[in-house]
This record gives structure tokens, sequence and C-alpha cells, in this order.
């Protein structure tokens, strides 16, 4: 279920930056009207695709550096590697989701809203813990993987 709602999200999100992006670009250039809200939905979009795609990597092992170490020191040493990985993967993912909801609570309570579009700042911000809390899933489940010994 949450490949399909990392997908989903990667997918309709990587879409819409293209379509808006692209009729920005065609809106400008022969009409010589710019979108306002095209800079804060790309953004957003960005903010929310980096995360997911970022979970999407973590759950197959192959973010930038996950294994550079471990594939270097012994099969005994590896387990330690995998504890010191999930405990930094923790604290890092924590953190994010601490700050992002605390963000998403700011933004709700001032009622801040974005200057083109005018939607309140909160919807965007979700994006965040949402994303940290993706990312903690998917870095639990290789931590897992890799304690049973699933080399993937």
């Amino acid at each position: 279920m949450i490949d399909r709602l990392e997908e989903g999200i990667l997918v309709i999100s990587l879409l819409l930056m293209l379509i808006v992006t692209v009729g920005n670009v065609f809106s400008r250039k022969v009409i010589q009207k710019s979108w306002s809200f095209a800079e804060e939905l790309t953004i957003f979009l960005f903010i929310l695709s980096s995360l997911a795609g970022a979970a999407a990597a973590a759950r197959d092992g192959r973010l930038i550096g996950l294994t550079l170490l471990y594939d270097l020191v012994p099969k005994k040493v590896k387990k330690i590697f995998v504890i010191i990985l999930l405990v930094a993967a923790l604290f890092f993912c924590g953190l994010l989701l601490y700050f992002g909801i605390d963000m998403v609570r700011s933004e709700f309570i001032s009622g801040q809203t974005t200057p083109a579009m005018g939607i309140p700042e909160w919807i965007f911000g979700l994006s965040i813990p949402l994303g940290a809390i993706l990312l903690l899933i998917r870095m639990a489940e290789y931590c897992i993987c890799r304690m049973k010994g699933k080399e993937e």
C-alpha cells in the first residue's frame, strides 16, 4: 500500500510540475503573461516528490552512500553498521517530523496563505511531515531487512 502511495505521489507531482512549468514558459513567451502561482506550486511539488523519492530509494537501499562502508566491512561488523544507520535515520526523520509538525502548526495558527494562490500555507507544509513519515518507514524496513541478512 505504501508503495502505491509513493508511486502515486511521484507520478502526480512530477506530471503536475511538468505541466505547470511548460505551461508557464509557453504563457510567458507566447502570451507575455506569467502564471503567478507556478513558482509556489512547483516548489511544493518539488519538496513532496523529493521526500517521496527518497523514501522509495530507501526502500530498496538505493540512497547515496547507504552501503558505501557497509559493503567494505566484514559480516560481523555489518549489523553494527545497520544499527548505527537505523539510529541516525530515526534521529534525522524524527527531527524532520518534529520541525515539520511545528511548522505546520505555526502556519495554521497564524493563518498564513500563499501569496499568489491564497491557499493556506499549512496545506503545503504537510508535505514535510508526510515525507518524514514515509522516509522513516522505509529506512526502518531497509534496516530490518539488513538485520535479517536479506541483501537487496
